[in-house]
């Protein structure tokens, strides 16, 4: 059976140049994996986060793969990511860069897709909204 678009029409595909630009323009960083888990795609801000070029991660199995400048928590957690089972976000605080990304996944037919957002602006200010002092109105 044919993909169809929108329009009924066949589904357009994008060439992979084109694929792999919209995925480094995009404001997190993305990497797929294999249901295996290898690496066949990050882009450029995954890749500058990890510390390593993209050259130098993709094709690779995630338990080949070293660390980078990723803190040890972030790599076990990519390391244990489920192969079947999309994983609930969690936080981390990349020392390197000094920011706080999520790391999320979700499945797609035959990857993970792993997604990485910078949420250094909203840890901020919940660091601030914490370091207040507590005061409240007397009687």
């Amino acid at each position: 059976m044919k993909k169809r678009g929108l329009s009924g029409g066949p589904a357009a595909q994008l060439p992979a140049p084109a694929a792999s630009h919209l995925l480094d323009i995009l404001p997190w960083g993305v990497l797929v994996l294999t249901a295996v888990g290898q690496l066949v795609h990050l882009n450029q801000r995954a890749a500058a986060w990890w510390g390593l070029p993209p050259h130098a991660l993709q094709g690779r199995l995630l338990s080949e793969l070293p660390p980078g400048d990723l803190p040890v928590a972030l790599y076990e957690a990519l390391q244990q990511l489920p192969p079947t089972a999309a994983g609930p976000a969690q936080e981390f605080f990349l020392p390197r860069s000094e920011q706080w990304i999520t790391m999320s996944s979700v499945l797609q037919p035959g990857h993970v897709v792993v997604y990485w957002q910078d949420i250094t602006p909203q840890k901020q200010r919940e660091l601030q909204y914490h370091a207040l002092p507590k005061t409240s109105p007397t009687c």
